[in-house]
């Protein structure tokens, strides 16, 4: 968190006092130290402290450089707004006072220096700068992790998105491969990113309706407005996926792919295992003929009980197939879901009830 704290600029109340870390404890510590060497009583430390503690949180508007998107304009998507680096002077202008922003565009201030950067912005209420950043920072994460899903297509090849500057150089992880029963050794490294960014300006019909919807469930989550099962299921999918693309360990990755075909055709309620119905309703939904359906069940079992191995604290081994078969079949199930939103989106009170007839139906044709 350290190291992407100093790319935060964050809102003072006054124009001459600026703090890389502000952190909420400090200002209890400060209250209490002071009530001591004043001669305060503990009641009245401790009203000062409560005071702090539950007084209006306040809004802290951030700007985060983020690296891996080509940006030609700004792009809103709610609370989450993507802008190109060269608009970094208007954003600061447009929302900072007159002593902010002549601090943070002078020569000499070191404060947001990262002008070649795209970044993001976002609102947050908090009552500490420290917890500010903290949440902007979590949120503006999920904002790209909806961005990778979309644009990636395998586990080889995967664009370099993240918060701050990307790696200077493809040899980072730079190590050595050798034997001497060849006589011979190579250099070699596990860079697995494209050597270019994700592009926003050729984005069609189909990509901007998917990022508009995402971003909007991820607006109503953060702003604590009321979400449907389906809604918080296909975001649930998406940050499962890009945590599991974005590792390489495969176990890792079969758990998060896993756990996000689960996400989707799992159902408590249903008087069936687990292991058999998210196998059946994965084949039943994707599959378009018998054959294609009995393939479907075959791999995902053998693929569920790995993951229960693993799960279970079991060692066994998990192959680049396994897990680049399961992202294949969590893309697929998720925009099945996102294609049909109207008609499997059920209230909270029948969550997946629709589903659940639907699969019916499908086994009894």
């Amino acid at each position: 968190m350290e190291d992407v704290v100093k790319y935060i600029i964050l809102h003072a109340d006054s124009g001459f006092y600026f703090s890389e870390k502000e952190d909420l404890s400090k200002s209890i510590i400060n209250i209490f130290s002071n009530g001591l060497t004043s001669n305060k009583n503990d009641d009245l430390i401790f009203k000062d402290i409560m005071n702090l503690i539950n007084s209006e949180p306040k809004v802290f508007f951030c700007i985060i450089p983020i690296h891996g998107v080509i940006l030609g304009k700004n792009y809103n998507f709610g609370f989450v707004n993507f802008y190109p680096a060269e608009m970094k002077n208007k954003i600061i202008k447009a929302n900072y006072n007159k002593n902010i922003t002549k601090f943070l565009t002078s020569k000499s201030s070191k404060v947001g220096d990262f002008d070649g950067e795209n970044f993001v912005t976002i609102s947050v209420k908090s009552l500490s700068s420290q917890r500010a950043s903290e949440i902007a920072v979590s949120e503006v994460y999920k904002a790209l992790n909806v961005i990778k899903f979309l644009f990636n297509y395998n586990l080889d090849d995967l664009y370099q998105l993240g918060v701050g500057k990307k790696s200077s150089s493809i040899f980072d992880k730079e190590f050595i491969v050798g034997s001497n029963e060849l006589n011979k050794a190579l250099k070699s490294h596990p860079f697995k990113f494209l050597p270019f960014s994700v592009n926003f300006n050729k984005l069609n019909d189909n990509g901007n309706e998917y990022l508009n919807k995402m971003f909007s469930i991820q607006s109503k989550i953060y702003n604590n407005e009321k979400t449907l099962p389906l809604e918080r299921s296909l975001l649930n999918v998406v940050n499962l996926v890009a945590s599991g693309l974005y590792t390489d360990d495969y176990n890792t990755s079969m758990v998060k792919f896993m756990s996000a075909i689960e996400a989707l055709v799992e159902q408590k309620t249903f008087n069936q295992s687990i292991t058999e119905q998210v196998c059946e309703r994965t084949a039943l939904l994707i599959g378009k003929t018998f054959d294609k359906r009995k393939e479907i069940y075959t791999k995902m079992t053998k693929l569920y009980n790995k993951r229960s191995i693993i799960s279970h604290g079991g060692t066994i081994r998990v192959t680049k197939w396994d897990v680049d078969y399961l992202f294949k079949i969590s893309q697929c199930l998720f925009f099945y879901f996102l294609d049909k939103f109207d008609f499997f989106n059920d209230s909270n009170k029948k969550e997946k009830h629709t589903l659940k007839d639907y699969i019916i139906k499908l086994k009894l044709k």
